[in-house]
């Protein structure tokens, strides 16, 4: 167990395939919560793709001739505050943010834990990332993919970091605006040392595409173009 009520067990065995385990967790009051858990454990199939990361996204009854697929990847970021080039994180559609310090050899998922306001887990699908230029620490990853596959889904607000990447939290203050928005680019102004200017382009959704500005570390954001009718908006990325 951790401060914050996270544990791991590991299972002494477990087939091939969808595997479901039930949990249990009782108190010192004795107060009792259950729930159950589901994985897929990879396997040696040359019939069927197999997912090296994230797991397999069921895609049962959509209308495709397959059951399960691997998360694609929407965003990537190469970690500045790292010389060797060898840190970088990935942004995937449906399988939240994934990090490497090693060039790509390993990799650990860095949104596992990340919750709303209440406690609850959410479904982190990453549209966009951008880390801050004046302040290297600093990260955000917009949720809400800007297309209109069949695994894409849409955002529940703005992630960020300020540990460079290593853990991440859902800014209250976004998800007004990003609730239900597909997020197409982020960028940081890099002539804020703090790394609080950001910017974020909807394309569709949440309280309307258009470009969505913050000054004050994502607390409270402000569209900044209108009319925000544009279908795929981007931002450009700042000169130097």
């Amino acid at each position: 167990w951790d401060a914050t009520g996270n544990f791991s067990y590991t299972l002494a065995s477990a087939a091939p395939g969808l595997n479901t385990i039930g949990v249990e967790v009782v108190d010192r009051a004795g107060n009792v919560a259950k729930s159950t858990f589901s994985f897929y454990l990879l396997t040696n199939s040359v019939t069927q793709w197999d997912p090296v990361g994230p797991t397999g996204i069921d895609v049962t009854g959509q209308g495709v001739n397959y059951t399960k697929i691997s998360g694609r990847i929407t965003a990537t970021l190469t970690d500045s505050l790292d010389p060797t080039g060898n840190t970088y994180l990935v942004g995937t559609v449906n399988g939240g943010i994934w990090r490497t310090i090693d060039g790509g050899n390993n990799w650990t998922s860095v949104t596992s834990n990340v919750t709303n306001g209440s406690g609850t887990p959410i479904s982190v699908a990453v549209g966009a990332m951008a880390q801050a230029p004046g302040n290297l620490n600093v990260m955000y990853a917009a949720t809400g993919v800007a297309d209109s596959q069949l695994d894409s889904q849409v955002g529940v607000g703005i992630l960020k970091s300020i540990n460079d990447g290593l853990t991440w939290t859902l800014l209250a203050g976004s998800t007004a605006d990003f609730n239900g928005a597909q997020v197409s680019a982020m960028v940081v102004d890099p002539n804020d040392p703090t790394g609080n200017i950001a910017f974020a382009a909807v394309a569709a959704g949440g309280a309307g595409p258009g470009v969505y500005r913050t000054t004050d570390g994502g607390v409270t954001w402000t569209v900044i173009t209108t009319p925000a009718s544009n279908m795929y908006t981007t931002v450009a990325p700042f000169l130097p």
